[in-house]
C-alpha cells in the first residue's frame, strides 16, 4: 500500500476513534443531564427588575423500607344505644273525629295513650286498625277525663275519638 494511501487509512481510523470518543462523552453528558433537573426561578430586585436564575438540582434517590406488619382481625360488635321514649303522635280536636294512622315500632317494648278530654257528655276513645277494624275501647267516661293507658302490641293504628268538648291525645312508645 502506498504511503499516502496508508496515511489516509490511518487518518480515517483516527477520525473514527475521535467520533467514538465524542459520542461517548455526549452520552455521558446526556446521562448526567437526564438524572438532574434545572429549576428556573425569577426574583425581583429592589429596583423592580426581574432576574431569571437557573438552579441545578442534583439527582436524588430515596429508598423507603417498612418493617413487615401482622394484622389480626378483631371481631366486631355492634352496640345500639338504648332508646328513650319517642312521641309517635300528638292529636287535638273537638267533638267526634278520627286521627291519622300511626305505627308503633316493632322494637318498642310498650306504648302509651295519654288523653285530656274536657267535654261534659260522653267522652270515648276507640283503638282501631286500618281501614276500620276494632281493637279495643281505651276510655268511655261521662264528663271531663284525663288519664293514660299502656299497651304491649305493635302495628299500625288510628284512634276513633268521640267527645262533646275539646280534647288532646299523645301517643308515646317506649323501648325500655
Amino acid at each position: 500500500m502506498p504511503a499516502t494511501e496508508a496515511a489516509v487509512v490511518a487518518a480515517g481510523r483516527r477520525w473514527k476513534t475521535w467520533q467514538v470518543a465524542l459520542v461517548a462523552i455526549l452520552a455521558f453528558i446526556i446521562g448526567i443531564a437526564a438524572g438532574s433537573s434545572t429549576k428556573k426561578t425569577a426574583t425581583t430586585s429592589a429596583t423592580g427588575t426581574t432576574v431569571a436564575e437557573n438552579t441545578t438540582l442534583a439527582p436524588t434517590t430515596t429508598v423507603t423500607t417498612a418493617a413487615p406488619t401482622t394484622t389480626t382481625a378483631r371481631p366486631t360488635t355492634t352496640t345500639t344505644a338504648p332508646r328513650g321514649p319517642r312521641q309517635v303522635g300528638q292529636f287535638t280536636g273537638s267533638s267526634s273525629k278520627q286521627t291519622p294512622t300511626f305505627t308503633i315500632d316493632p322494637d318498642a317494648k310498650s306504648w302509651t295513650i295519654a288523653w285530656n278530654m274536657t267535654g261534659s257528655d260522653n267522652n270515648n276513645i276507640t283503638l282501631k286498625h286500618p281501614p276500620d277494624e276494632y281493637d279495643k275501647l281505651v276510655v268511655n267516661e261521662i264528663g271531663p277525663t284525663k288519664d293514660q293507658s299502656q299497651f304491649y302490641t305493635t302495628g299500625t293504628y288510628f284512634l276513633d275519638v268521640g267527645g262533646s268538648g275539646s280534647w288532646s291525645i299523645t301517643v308515646t312508645e317506649s323501648f325500655t
